[in-house]
């Protein structure tokens, strides 16, 4: 199988591909060191799990949903971590630990029991130049245990909140296409016109005040209203969306939020034009040209912001969940250092 081009377009698959191998390698250098044979118990379920792991991916391209897949690898890819936590020699497991405490400070609150009882064995172990035995090992896993289960109710919370996401978003694509078919039919049940000191103005036309509204109307006004708020969604969604960075995770948060914005304009801006029409915005009774109504329609749109603020807010909390990648193993590659005295 050709795994470059399995995994095309999909950077996050391609990078658990590498993970999977150097944990695969760091497992069969711990086992070494432990002078545990390769039939062993520990040292096959490693294999096997990051077998299982690597398979996940591979089917988890382009041409199947990969939700699952991306869940089964970090399950067998934590797995594998934890077994190989559990058959390394003391030593070199005392010294990863500041790898460790600083993965379980990271996901695991700092109430946590386990998370405390690490960090206390790691300034213990650290300050008094003692050695970790067999005890402490337990409590390192139980730790990782746990901070690897967090990890994977983060990545769950991601998952479900871009679903979530991407069907708010085609629910408002469908009502505002809905929405502007539907006037183009009925483009004189509620025109979006304004009559101010004898001119009736509408979004395409303007005219004496003694004119016929619908002589006036167009049956794409709607649509033209709703095309100009998605123009402006897009402007102010591009500024708001500048600070956020993509979490290096298999889901994609930045995305989901932009593209939520763009029907929310185009619903804002029709909504925004018939509360003035309606005078529910203080200070603002008529507007006397087409240029203005399309105008204060850009206004309108780019007030979507205002509605999708806490969304974003939201998406902004769950994106530093995944600053280890969801599926990153709990140990890299790396020569021991001696804790210092």
């Amino acid at each position: 199988m050709n795994v470059a081009n399995e995994l095309h377009g999909w950077p996050w698959g391609q990078r658990t591909l590498a993970r999977i191998d150097e944990l695969r390698s760091l497992a069969a250098l711990s086992a070494a060191r432990a002078k545990l044979a390769p039939e062993a118990p520990e040292v096959e379920a490693t294999q096997r799990c990051l077998d299982h792991a690597r398979r996940a991916i591979l089917k988890g391209g382009w041409r199947h949903p990969r939700s699952p897949y991306i869940a089964a690898a970090q399950g067998y890819l934590h797995t594998a971590s934890v077994l190989v936590l559990q058959t390394m020699p003391l030593s070199h497991l005392q010294g990863r630990l500041p790898e460790l405490v600083a993965r379980v400070e990271e996901h695991l609150p700092a109430g946590d029991a386990r998370r405390g009882a690490l960090e206390g064995l790691s300034r213990r172990l650290r300050t008094h130049s003692e050695e970790l035995d067999e005890a402490g090992r337990e409590l390192v896993v139980s730790a990782a245990q746990a901070t690897f289960l967090e990890e994977e109710r983060e990545l769950d919370r991601v998952r479900k909140f871009r679903n979530l996401l991407y069907a708010a978003t085609a629910a408002a694509t469908l009502l505002a296409l809905a929405l502007a078919l539907f006037m183009a039919r009925n483009e004189n049940l509620a025109p979006l016109c304004f009559a101010d000191r004898g001119v009736v103005s509408c979004p395409s036309a303007s005219g004496a005040i003694g004119e016929l509204v619908f002589q006036l109307t167009s049956r794409w006004d709607y649509a033209l209203v709703e095309m100009v708020g998605v123009v402006a969604a897009t402007l102010t969604a591009a500024v708001a969306l500048s600070g956020l960075r993509a979490a290096g995770g298999p889901y994609d948060m930045v995305l989901p939020l932009f593209l939520l914005k763009l029907p929310a304009g185009a619903l804002t801006a029709v909504l925004g034009l018939l509360l003035v029409q309606g005078g529910f915005v203080p200070g603002l009774t008529a507007l006397d040209s087409p240029s203005q109504i399309l105008a204060w329609a850009a206004v309108f749109g780019a007030g979507q912001q205002l509605f999708t603020r806490m969304i974003d807010r939201h998406g902004a909390t769950l994106l530093p969940a995944a600053r280890v990648p969801p599926g990153a193993p709990a140990l890299r590659l790396v020569r021991p250092q001696p804790l210092a005295a």
